[in-house]
């Protein structure tokens, strides 16, 4: 893995529209998408430590060489590589993520 690989259901309907999305505003090919369900999936949360009933619930951002970030810790890590950036962005700047 060496780029920041996200992690989703690609079983959900809005979440392979999100990563749709979130593709189309990659410009730079920053990030790798994975399926919850893949075989490299599994072996990248054994060897981090995540429990591999989190993928099927959550969004999952891992990051090489610095961790890992699930829900609004992944989509604010995600949005600031975005191009254009989303307008509601800055709300993950300016609201603690437990909110």
């Amino acid at each position: 893995m060496n780029k920041p690989t996200i992690i989703y259901d690609a079983k959900c309907n809005f979440c392979t529209a999100s990563i749709d999305w979130v593709a189309k505003r990659d410009q730079r090919q920053h990030f790798a998408f994975e399926s919850s369900g893949s075989n490299q999936t599994a072996i990248w949360l054994k060897e981090r430590g995540i429990d591999a009933r989190l993928a099927d619930k959550t969004l999952i951002l891992i990051k090489p060489g610095e961790g890992w970030f699930i829900r609004s810790e992944a989509i604010s890590e995600i949005c600031r590589h975005l191009s254009p950036k989303p307008w509601w962005s800055f709300l993950f700047s300016v609201f603690p993520y437990s909110f």
